[in-house]
């Protein structure tokens, strides 16, 4: 039989597998299910489907249904029946939750049939398509509702039996009754705030309790630390060290050599879309913006970061307050720039450039560890941006750290950002191209994205004149609108 201290370890490694196995199975099968065409891209992504599949309903159904198992001995002798109805419920979840997996491998062979039917028939496939997808997720949030429920029986136990301290039951119970009602909601349908609100909190909870018990952080807490304290440090150490390095591994899988259309935050996740690009100087940039009011972010530090802090939780202004780094062509954003809306340091229009050698543009790859040089930016360089608007306070989604909420539609940012730098006269002729990759319209990360790059050329201020006499402005599509369109380097 197990000690209690190996199977509280044993407890929070299953539960960060669990946590881990289900969110980035689910994450896989979402990137693939959510485009347009989506059973064409389904056919083409045979091993992701599978891969995804198997995460969630092997790894993730072996170790969820090996949690209650794990602590049933040491649940039951302060409630038995609150013991045996976390495990009898986390079997019911589990199990419909499989349920949800059988749906999405039912897609493998409907998007062969569909391949093969031609377009007469398309729309009766695309509909049985989503149908499945439908089916899928609504089995999530019954199985989410079910493990709330059981949830709410486990933290109980730990609440009476005070294996851990009463503050963190309590969290736990919070976080699970709103996992429950967030999950009766969404069976009536999609909804993104709804589901970031109700997934969170619980899901805080069971990352800190899961590094609580693998370090036996209740043995430091009864000797020196108090429990809040020893609570934030859990939370700390979850969110920014362990989190971050087991997704990043996790989502090694996904890399592929290829012109990214997105980029990457620091735990290697999907960023902010890739939707426009400048050609000209450092200076020129600089200007432009400067000239059509923005401001260039300061540089993260002790001291801006704490200005940041400051002006967020006081809500006073921070025209140039600094940007959490993305990383594109294997390095951080060399440059960033914000306007901000009102006077509010929660509400900006931002955008992070990248510099690209002109001559090497068609050679990029999306590998996420830094190494790749900046170009001398003295020179004319292609400067590719990421745009979207801040539009209050969230959480990073897997691993819960404290960030800007965005504005989805990162479109109507990139056209915002182009018309004004065009009103001011800082850029010439605004070419359309589709994305450095072929794919179809769809969603990176949370956003909603054509896969259209505006490209345009800065302008010095002395040839500002000329370029509008002669018509040199305004918006035109590029005729190239699949695969890697040329951008104009000259």
């Amino acid at each position: 039989m197990l000690s209690h201290k190996t199977a509280a370890r044993m407890f929070g490694i299953f539960f960060i597998i669990a946590f881990l196995s289900y969110g980035i199975g689910g994450a896989i099968v979402d990137s693939i299910v959510t485009v347009p065409d989506f059973l064409t891209n389904v056919s083409n992504s045979r091993m992701l489907i599978v891969l995804g599949v198997s995460l969630m309903a092997l790894v993730h159904s072996f170790v969820n249904i090996g949690l209650p198992v794990i602590m049933l001995p040491i649940l039951k002798p302060f409630n038995d029946r609150l013991a045996y109805g976390f495990l009898s419920l986390a079997i019911a979840a589990t199990t419909v939750l499989i349920v949800g997996t059988i749906f999405v491998l039912l897609l493998l062979p409907l998007s062969d049939a569909y391949i093969n039917a031609g377009s007469a028939a398309a729309p009766s496939f695309e509909t049985m398509g989503t149908l499945l997808v439908n089916g899928n997720s609504l089995s999530y949030h019954m199985g989410m509702a079910l493990w709330a429920i059981g949830g709410l029986m486990f933290v109980s136990v730990l609440y009476i039996s005070k294996l851990i301290p009463r503050p963190m039951s309590v969290w736990g119970m919070i976080g699970y009754a709103t996992l429950l009602v967030g999950s009766i909601l969404l069976l009536s349908g999609p909804n993104g705030a709804i589901e970031v609100a109700s997934v969170a909190p619980g899901g805080l909870f069971e990352i800190t309790l899961s590094i609580w018990l693998i370090v036996n952080v209740f043995q430091w807490v009864d000797g020196e630390l108090p429990s809040v304290l020893a609570l934030a440090a859990t939370y700390a150490v979850a969110a920014y060290v362990i989190l971050p390095y087991i997704v990043r591994m996790g989502l090694m899988v996904l890399r592929h050599q290829h012109v990214p259309h997105f980029t990457i935050t620091g735990d290697g996740l999907p960023g902010d879309p890739v939707n426009l690009a400048l050609i000209g100087t450092f200076a020129e940039l600089r200007a432009a913006f400067s000239e059509a009011g923005w401001h260039e972010a300061d540089l993260i530090s002790l001291a801006s970061s704490w200005g940041m802090v400051r002006a967020f939780v006081l809500n006073k202004p921070y025209p140039k307050a600094p940007f959490s780094t993305l990383y594109l062509f294997g390095r951080g954003q060399d440059i960033g720039f914000q306007k901000a809306i009102g006077n509010s340091p929660r509400r900006r229009h931002h955008v992070r450039f990248w510099a690209k050698c002109l001559t090497e543009v068609e050679t990029v790859d999306d590998v996420f560890w830094p190494g790749t040089n900046r170009p001398d930016t003295a020179q004319r360089v292609l400067w590719v941006g990421a745009g979207t608007k801040d539009t209050g306070f969230s959480l990073t989604r897997l691993t819960f750290q404290i960030t800007h909420a965005t504005d989805a539609d990162t479109n109507a940012e990139r056209d915002y950002i182009m018309a004004q730098l065009s009103r001011h006269g800082a850029i010439g002729i605004v070419d359309l191209y589709e994305a450095g990759e072929e794919i179809s319209a769809g969603t990176v990360n949370h956003y909603v994205t054509d896969g259209i790059v505006a490209v345009a050329p800065l302008l010095e201020a002395e040839n500002r004149p000329e370029a509008e006499a002669r018509g040199l402005s305004g918006t035109r599509k590029s005729p190239g609108t699949t695969g890697q369109p040329a951008l104009p380097l000259d």
